[in-house]
């Protein structure tokens, strides 16, 4: 059952006060906040009638396989299985020449400069394969659809043939993309927020005879591999296995590494790695927070921290926070976001936002063996 502490009577928070961060023993303070994020009302404004998520800022009015990956993961939380169908035909269609077990998904189809729709690069990028391997696998499962079942199969074997590679010390380790990461002198480069340890446990219990308990486990200890827990974008691994996050392209972190804080906040408690995690992340917290701000960008070697995100993407560390106790700072934002002006966050700060707000209400969560349980499996 989903537990009762994550019910947020629709409560939308944000990030917390530099102030109250040690202060989560305190009494939680009762606060009713809208939500100003549904699954309905983003259905509405950014998913096409066929099943395309549009990414109204930019100017070719782009759609990413992550988009799709999501929100087919928000049909399945949601029940959905009408907008679900829709949306898997219009990736497969689109985005795999019409055949997902054969090609992994392009990441990015959109408006070309000679004015045609279609593919704009043919990379594929290997996190929203893993939640769309996952979601058709928890489909198929959760609305007894073997064809589902049988996608997500395929797409996860594609994936570990094309996306993952053998390195010293690491073993077996996730790609972001087939092209561009492995480079000749031996070295890769890894995108920390694109390795969801509930998702990589799933796939390892589901297919104890391939690699992904090996990428499960390399993939927590990347996680793991700076010491003041702070997350960046990128990071780049030599040819020797050892891990630089020293380096230049190592050092920055940003909207990517959002991402890694909100996966692992939303990891069950019974994860094997999530006490681990949570507690290197906690360290975190103080370095990378300013009272009244979310940087922009953070140095991850400094903790040096420049500009600030929209409010909604503020809500992406709430799990996390939630999750180790601190839920008077959660109450905390929740007041200060009351009544602020969303509607123009886009795509992005709102696929993340129903990610967390999602979890929080009491919408889903996770099992400790990655399983996904939505809301409505109990009602």
């Amino acid at each position: 059952m989903v537990r009762p502490s994550h019910r947020f009577n629709g409560r939308l928070a944000g990030v917390v006060l530099l102030s109250c961060l040690h202060c989560a023993s305190a009494a939680p303070v009762p606060v009713t906040c809208p939500a100003p994020v549904s699954w309905e009302s983003f259905a509405q404004e950014m998913l096409s009638s066929d099943g395309r998520v549009i990414d109204y800022s930019k100017p070719d009015r782009r759609t990413t396989s992550e988009a799709q990956a999501y929100a087919l993961f928000m049909a399945l939380v949601w029940n959905d299985q009408a907008r679900f169908s829709r949306i898997l035909s219009w990736t497969l269609n689109n985005l795999a020449h019409g055949d997902l077990s054969a090609n992994l998904p392009a990441w990015l189809w959109g408006k070309s400069k000679d004015g045609d729709w279609k593919i704009l690069d043919n990379n594929s990028a290997s996190d929203a394969d893993l939640w769309l391997s996952y979601t058709l696998l928890e489909a198929g499962r959760l609305w007894g659809e073997t064809s589902y079942r049988e996608l997500g199969r395929q797409l996860a074997d594609k994936i570990l043939a094309q996306e993952t590679v053998d390195t010293p010390i690491l073993g077996r380790i996730l790609l972001p993309g087939k092209q561009g990461f492995s480079h000749k002198d031996g070295s890769t480069v890894v995108s920390p927020s694109y390795l969801p340890i509930q998702v990589l446990r799933r796939l390892a219990i589901l297919y104890p005879n391939q690699a992904w308990a090996a990428i499960l486990e390399s993939s927590a200890r990347i996680l793991l591999s700076r010491a003041n827990g702070l997350q960046s974008d990128w990071l780049e691994i030599d040819k020797h296995g050892n891990i630089h996050p020293e380096s230049k392209k190592s050092r920055t972190g940003s909207y990517n590494a959002l991402r890694t804080y909100l996966w692992v906040g939303l990891l069950s408690p019974q994860e094997i790695w999530a006490p681990i995690l949570r507690s290197h992340f906690e360290h975190a917290l103080v370095r990378f927070m300013r009272p009244g701000l979310f940087p922009e960008r953070i140095d991850t070697e400094t903790g040096k921290a420049s500009g600030h995100l929209n409010p909604l993407l503020h809500t992406t560390i709430l799990p996390l926070l939630e999750s180790l106790g601190y839920q008077r700072d959660v109450e905390t934002y929740c007041q200060r976001l009351n009544g602020m002006d969303l509607s123009e966050a886009g795509y992005y700060s709102k696929i993340l936002a129903l990610f967390s707000l999602g979890w929080l209400n009491g919408q889903y969560q996770f099992a400790a063996d990655g399983r996904l349980e939505p809301e409505w499996k109990h009602t």
